[in-house]
């Protein structure tokens, strides 16, 4: 699926020329941004986790733990994003 495609209407404006009339407006995708970045700071805790690992610069129990956090953080985050973009797939809003 195409950005622009998600992007053709405006609930305000309605379908714009060129666009498919029943395509997701903005509201319908305003929880996947939010998710989208707790998802990017959850794979940037990981990161931080593995070099505080490799170069024993914290608490190893503690690096450990952001690796965990992080990963988890991730991982629920981009599977409840994609749950969204099939919702909005599927409703054909």
């Amino acid at each position: 699926m195409q950005i622009s495609r998600l992007c053709a209407s405006d609930s305000s404006t309605g379908p714009v020329p060129g666009g498919e009339p029943h395509v997701a407006t903005g509201w319908a995708l305003a929880p996947l941004g939010a998710l989208m970045m707790i998802g990017y700071i959850g794979a940037n805790l990981v990161a931080l986790g593995v070099l505080q690992l490799l170069h024993g610069e914290a608490n190893t129990l503690f690096a450990i733990a952001l690796v965990i956090g992080g990963g988890t953080a991730t991982a629920l985050a981009w599977r409840r994003a994609n749950r969204v973009i099939s919702n909005v797939e599927a409703r054909g809003v």
